[in-house]
């Protein structure tokens, strides 16, 4: 199904773009260089977007990543005699985004694949169950799913604004490797998925009631055999001026869910702002990406982004990991940028994850190393 949709969008995108309209595109190429699990991996990475508009408010976007790393792998492997080098499985086409918009002054409606926008935590989204994680790419896990389905937002007088999201098909989190017995959700009316976000202003703050009904991503595990259980949740978001110091940011997210027979609560609240020369923040948070909503972990992030000149800038991570049952971890990690011309820039970052064993970041320390990105974006 996912293949059949996609084909047609994208044919009827490349229809429009010859007949009506010519696209305006843009992107970035570059080279990835990471160490990581005692290998050495290597790819050249291809992101290109066209925006299409047709007129009478319609438009299209296509988004798609290029990955191939195959002929630098086998130049790596035959120079430097390592099976380190060898990644002949690394070449990929992934399209991130491909649908079709309708915009008028009240409503907008967008079909097929996207991203949608819930939360408000700059780092991670836990009251954000419409979307599902990836934890196979070794560049950059974990990181968000797009959907497939349709969207439909009202927008009224006032300013505020309802969105639909009917997604038909369930994507699970993508790991690198899954249990022998998985539940298969198979795709039909009864197991579509719902997505209701409610947005307006009270005060300063930007509100917003969120409802989920569908399926958790994460798989949970009975009796030796693993499950997506039905999800059905609901609850809220806020952003706006810091009760005490209104030249920084609070935002908050909180989720309540009823997933096999129990209640489970995840969320988080925080706050930012410029402080020391650039932007920092900190915040508490339960539900790590990818995790079970039965077994949500807690964490207390601290990260900064900082501009140290005209061409140089620094972002960092500091989480502190516990479970209810007093387990522990941390995860640090540091990326430095630096960007000599508009169109080009080279960065060095390094990640370290440990904990006690069946904690979160013990788990991801697997993916513990360094890397080097050189882009060049058009």
């Amino acid at each position: 199904m996912k293949k059949s949709i996609s084909v047609l969008l994208l044919i009827m995108v490349s229809v429009g773009a010859v007949v009506f309209a010519a696209p305006q595109i843009s992107g970035n190429a570059g080279y990835i260089f990471r160490y990581s699990n005692d290998r050495i991996i290597q790819a050249i990475r291809d992101v290109n977007t066209s925006t299409l508009d047709f007129g009478t408010g319609l438009s299209a976007k296509i988004k798609f990543t290029l990955l191939e790393s195959k002929a630098l792998s086998q130049f790596f492997s035959m120079n430097c005699k390592s099976k380190a080098f060898l990644q002949s499985d690394m070449s990929s086409l992934n399209f991130n985004e491909l649908y079709i918009l309708y915009n008028s002054e009240n409503i907008c409606v967008k079909a097929g694949k996207f991203y949608v926008s819930w939360g408000t935590s700059p780092i991670d989204n836990p009251i954000n169950l419409v979307e599902s994680y990836n934890f196979s790419n070794i560049f950059s896990s974990p990181q968000r799913n797009p959907i497939l389905g349709i969207q439909s937002t009202w927008w009224y007088d006032n300013g505020s604004s309802l969105e639909l999201d009917a997604i038909p098909t369930f994507s699970p989190d993508i790991y690198p490797s899954l249990p022998a017995t998985v539940e298969s959700i198979t795709s039909n009316f009864k197991n579509v998925q719902i997505g209701l976000r409610f947005s307006m202003m009270v005060g300063n703050y930007n509100v917003y009631l969120d409802a989920y009904h569908g399926f958790d991503h994460a798989l949970d595990a009975n009796n030796g055999d693993f499950y997506h259980y039905p999800v059905n949740a609901i609850g809220g978001e806020f952003s706006g001026p810091f009760l005490f110091n209104s030249n920084y940011n609070a935002y908050g997210e909180g989720m309540i869910a009823l997933i096999n027979g129990e209640n489970s609560f995840v969320g988080v609240i925080g706050v930012n702002g410029f402080l020391l020369g650039g932007m920092m923040g900190l915040e508490v948070i339960r539900g790590l990406p990818g995790q079970s909503l039965l077994s949500p972990e807690n964490a207390v992030v601290l990260y900064e982004s900082k501009n140290i000149n005209s061409t140089l800038a620094f972002e960092s991570n500091f989480s502190l990991g516990f479970t209810d049952n007093k387990k522990y971890g941390s995860f640090v990690s540091g990326e430095l940028k630096y960007q000599p011309v508009q169109n080009v820039s080279l960065s060095f970052g390094c990640n370290y994850a440990t904990g006690e064993k069946g904690e979160y970041f013990e788990m991801q320390s697997k993916n513990n190393g360094f890397y080097l990105k050189g882009t060049v974006y058009f």
